[in-house]
């Protein structure tokens, strides 16, 4: 459940349909995965200190190689849209 409503951005409604819950169920457990997911998370500061030692880095699913192409940090999709 709680990777369907994070991956595919699937709304609480929508989900309890699914999965044959109630609204109130779905919330509460899409709670519990975000904080089991936050205290297996690094604090912001060793987040932001990870990108620097990769090649490249995956933000919000695009992969972004700035040494193959020598191009601008974006995506194309992101330059498609404006």
């Amino acid at each position: 459940m709680a990777l369907a409503h994070l991956h595919n951005r699937y709304t609480l409604t929508r989900l309890a349909a699914g999965f044959g819950a109630s609204i109130t169920t779905v919330w509460r457990d899409l709670r519990e995965a975000a904080d089991m997911l936050a205290a297996c998370a690094d604090d912001l500061a060793a987040a932001m200190r990870r990108p620097v030692r990769l090649a490249y880095a995956i933000l919000d699913g695009t992969p972004i190689d700035r040494i193959a192409d020598q191009r601008p940090y974006h995506s194309a999709s992101a330059s498609a849209t404006g």
